[in-house]
């Protein structure tokens, strides 16, 4: 917050700044163009109520120093003029706000599984890798979970891919509703999930995963869904080496866990326990 009211009121005094200047330089130098960039600060950083009063304060503030330069000129000609730099200001901060809006609308586009509306594989490994440099700052645990739907490919040959969706969506709902806010939960493909649980040693993720399984269970049963949940976790006290090499153990034991009869949670611990974490 505090960010931004130092950005405006930055922004207001390069408008003032640049009008001083304007009318210093005289006919001579033109610096008309400086108006420009606290609009586009205030687009780009604030929002575009507050450029729209920067747009409306170039326009008055080049208005003032354009009738100072010439005072002979007629009032009526200098509202005039005043009133199309406005309009050509404000139409910039529109142009600038609508720009600002498909860049951030992009953005998150490239970060987010269109059919569940988690985090797809590409954010997973940015916001993973991010979090695993965090917890080498900290020392914090961190634990990875990738997990995998049993019989998944049977739902869809028997109820048809709609129905399949449905059903990767609802597991999206689960896995979102039942870990922390802080946690990572990302689809990585097909009927693939992975959780990221930050700041969380061997006992605390195991109970989280515990029982977002049971509750999944629950929940698909409920629809006559026959789906389990086979997970790989895998908890290391100091971070790996990277998140490639955490996904590839949780990976293995994933797979364990399947071929041992499915829904099932198989573990791996890399270090010592720390009894904060009990």
């Amino acid at each position: 917050m505090l960010g931004r009211i130092f950005i405006a009121a930055g922004c207001a005094v390069v408008v003032l700044l640049t009008a001083w200047l304007d009318w210093k330089a005289g006919e001579e130098l033109s610096l008309y163009v400086f108006y420009s960039v606290p609009i586009f600060v205030s687009c780009w950083y604030i929002g575009p109520k507050w450029a729209i009063f920067v747009s409306l304060m170039s326009a008055a503030a080049w208005s003032v120093t354009d009738y100072h330069s010439h005072p002979s000129l007629y009032r009526v000609l200098v509202y005039w003029n005043g009133l199309i730099r406005a309009g050509f200001f404000v139409c910039i901060a529109w142009i600038l706000t609508a720009l600002k809006r498909s860049y951030e609308s992009e953005k998150k586009s490239g970060h987010i599984d269109f059919l569940t509306g988690l985090a797809n594989r590409r954010a997973f490994f940015e916001y993973g890798e991010r979090e695993i440099n965090r917890c080498r700052r900290t020392g914090f645990p961190l634990t990875l979970a990738l997990m995998d739907l049993d019989q998944f490919k049977a739902v869809n040959d028997r109820l048809g891919h709609l129905v399949g969706d449905d059903l990767l969506r609802t597991v999206a709902t689960v896995l979102k509703s039942k870990t922390r806010k802080t946690d990572i939960v990302a689809r990585l493909g097909g009927d693939e999930f992975a959780v990221l649980l930050t700041d969380a040693g061997e006992p605390v993720a195991f109970r989280i995963l515990e029982k977002l399984q049971l509750d999944l269970c629950k929940t698909v049963a409920e629809r006559n869904w026959d789906v389990t949940l086979s997970i790989g976790m895998v908890t290391y006290s100091t971070p790996p080496g990277s998140l490639d090499s955490a996904l590839l153990e949780s990976d293995r034991l994933m797979y364990r866990a399947k071929n041992q009869g499915r829904n099932q949670i198989l573990h791996k611990m890399f270090g010592s326990m720390n009894p904060a974490d009990l």
